[in-house]
């Protein structure tokens, strides 16, 4: 009888120092649809600070501070060192449910979430010193989670808890923070780390009609103009591209009031043939191999031959009447929001000559349905039009 109590006192014994203590190593693996997956990640508990391990292609460093409740992740890349903290209380609140599970041997609550249209299971645990996610998005402030399944079929999970000593050098806790900048701000340099950027065209107009005067020799990086300014060329070297790398085109464009709805391409043009579409930009469409459609009609450059290659079409863009005025108005219209006082909202306004009491929320308000309105009106009028119907 002795032996069972002196048993069941060590088992308690040695479970109330495990709760209490406060440094530890995580590993999690990862699941889908039920099957394991490849990769490991840890998490290095040192106390009230936390290191949360890279996963996959990450290339910033993220950690979470329980002194100051919140999440810090840091980038340091090609634009120099930016940090994003951000509170516990601005993620998304689980709703806590009912039921115990086991997960690493250790009982575990649930909850659950749902972040951007996902449903985030949750199992964690809030009796011991150790607190810590493997994802920081997902309950920061919860107690340490030990199992995530997101809608029902991917699943990272605790398979082991090592309570050790966690060193400053494993932790790589920052000595400084660096830049403090907003989410958007942030998300803009992770996405410029992860790309190089090359600036090929910058504040270029195409238009009809302007005088053109071309280089001569295609010298790199020079802008040239062709079939009256309506397009527009440019040589440049562009760096190797390895088998596991993508290239994405971007462009920023506007009408600057055209009476008319455009619509065009972005096309590279090879070079490493004895012939190119060039020579059809400067001597005519006639010069370039042709291919006869089943209409009869020839098409020009549209083919490649041992001589010449046909140009590559990387995207193609439309640009609405008049989108520049446009957004122009959006924008004062959002300026003025964002420069009223909110304290000026509930402020007395006399609308007319007989000062009708109003304030300025409700003028703002009257604003914003007086132009629901007539673009309702303008959808209408549209429509009828191109339907032919009259009344």
């Amino acid at each position: 009888m002795k032996g069972i109590l002196i048993g069941c006192a060590m088992v308690i014994a040695t479970a109330s120092a495990t709760a209490q203590q406060s440094e530890a190593v995580v590993t999690y693996g990862f699941r889908n649809n039920g099957k394991d997956s490849r990769g490991e990640q840890t998490l290095l508990i040192q106390g009230k600070r936390v290191a949360v391990g890279s996963s996959g292609r990450q290339t910033e460093q993220q950690f979470l501070s329980y002194a100051d409740k919140a999440t810090f992740q840091l980038l340091d890349g090609k634009n120099g060192a930016f940090t994003l903290k951000k509170p516990f209380s601005e993620y998304i609140k689980p709703e806590l449910l009912p039921g115990i599970d086991t997960v690493a041997g250790i009982p575990c609550k649930k909850a659950k979430a749902i972040i951007r249209s996902n449903t985030i299971e949750i199992w964690y645990t809030d009796a011991l010193a150790i607190k810590g996610t493997p994802q920081i998005s997902i309950a920061p402030g919860l107690g340490l989670i030990l199992k995530i399944v997101r809608n029902g079929n991917s699943e990272t999970y605790a398979k082991k808890i090592e309570y050790r000593k966690v060193s400053n050098e494993e932790l790589k806790w920052p000595a400084s923070w660096g830049k403090l900048v907003s989410e958007p701000a942030y998300q803009r340099q992770v996405i410029d780390s992860r790309y190089a950027t090359i600036s090929i065209f910058d504040q270029e107009q195409i238009s009809w009609g302007n005088k053109i005067d071309n280089p001569s020799g295609y010298p790199l990086n020079a802008t040239y103009h062709f079939a009256g300014g309506t397009v527009i060329l440019k040589k440049v070297n562009l760096p190797a591209v390895k088998s596991s790398q993508r290239l994405f085109a971007e462009l920023v464009q506007y009408s600057n009031g055209d009476a008319y709805d455009r619509t065009g391409s972005v096309f590279v043009v090879p070079v490493d043939k004895a012939r190119s579409f060039l020579e059809g930009l400067e001597k005519g469409a006639n010069v370039l191999p042709a291919f006869t459609g089943r209409n009869g009609k020839a098409y020009q450059g549209y083919v490649s031959t041992d001589d010449y290659d046909a140009p590559v079409e990387v995207m193609r863009l439309f640009t609405p009447f008049g989108v520049r005025h446009f957004n122009k108005q959006v924008h004062a219209s959002l300026m003025q929001l964002i420069v009223t006082p909110e304290d000026s909202l509930t402020a007395f306004r006399g609308v007319g000559r007989k000062q009708l009491p109003s304030t300025v929320m409700g003028l703002l308000f009257h604003a914003a349905e007086h132009t629901m309105r007539h673009t309702g009106q303008l959808l209408v009028t549209v429509k009828v039009l191109k339907s032919g119907t009259t009344r």
